[in-house]
């Protein structure tokens, strides 16, 4: 049988320890390419460079062939796009260092570079991995010098379970699933609904009115928010929470009910 390609993607750099996990487990299963930021961009989203641009490059991660982009992670799958002859079967963006739930995966630069992977064409379906570390541990700067051998059994062990079990069900239909792993080693999945709000999610941001600066608490998030099934309290019970998502930002049930109900010809 013929092997599937994946393209790794991520925003805490090409050569990330969450990207190099993933490497060292999917590697002799799959035809892998990687595309990442040269440096940490944790919590840009969307952002594109499109007025000043940016240096791009290739290199070897661990033996796999790497484009690099000195810019955002929509700006590596744009160029990614271009760069690469051919879609590749997935995508999978992480694994990244700090969870990514719910209202977050909108500044998620991880979930925004698989979303734009969907959308761009670039990949048929794409997967967000993170792994739910304190906030202190979300924007360190990763180096291919970095060891992996404390991240092997976890988060590499529980990563490479439910991503063994997503593949082999191709995303269970869904064009996006956003998988977040705890803190501490599990082998147990659970299928998760995201928060109907984030607020009170995250620290909220800190206004001086002495100096009219603005600031962000980093604290680590809520555990208590959300029902049973909410990825927070699936990953306060220390199991893994699987959510499947959707490229569009389109709502058909009411687009068919207001052209039902319209009078615009």
């Amino acid at each position: 049988m013929k092997k599937k390609t994946i393209l790794l993607t991520g925003d805490d750099g090409y050569n990330s320890l969450g990207t190099r996990v993933l490497v060292h487990y999917l590697k002799n299963e799959f035809i892998l390419t990687i595309a990442g930021t040269l440096k940490q961009q944790s919590g840009v989203g969307g952002h594109k460079h499109i007025m000043e641009g940016g240096s791009w490059g290739e290199d070897m991660v661990d033996g796999i062939p790497a484009l690099w982009l000195d810019g955002s992670p929509v700006d590596v799958m744009e160029a990614a796009r271009v760069h690469f002859s051919k879609p590749f079967d997935y995508c999978i963006s992480g694994i990244n260092w700090g969870t990514n739930i719910d209202g977050c995966l909108y500044s998620s630069g991880t979930f925004s570079a698989a979303y734009y992977a969907k959308t761009l064409g670039l990949a048929r379906k794409v997967i967000a991995i993170s792994w739910d570390l304190p906030s202190k541990h979300h924007f360190v700067r990763h180096a291919h010098s970095d060891s992996l051998e404390q991240f092997l059994i976890h988060p590499g062990e529980s990563a490479h379970l439910v991503l063994q079990k997503t593949l082999a069900a191709d995303l269970w239909g869904a064009d996006i699933v956003n998988i977040n792993i705890p803190t501490n080693k599990t082998d147990t999945i659970e299928y998760a609904t995201p928060l109907s709000s984030s607020h009170g999610f995250w620290p909220l941001i800190i206004l001086d009115n002495t100096t009219h600066l603005f600031s962000y608490g980093h604290r680590d998030h809520s555990q208590s928010m959300g029902d049973v099934l909410s990825e927070t309290q699936v990953l306060q019970r220390n199991h893994i929470a699987v959510v499947p998502c959707q490229a569009t930002m389109f709502d058909k049930p009411v687009y068919k009910e207001m052209v039902k109900s319209s009078n615009i010809k």
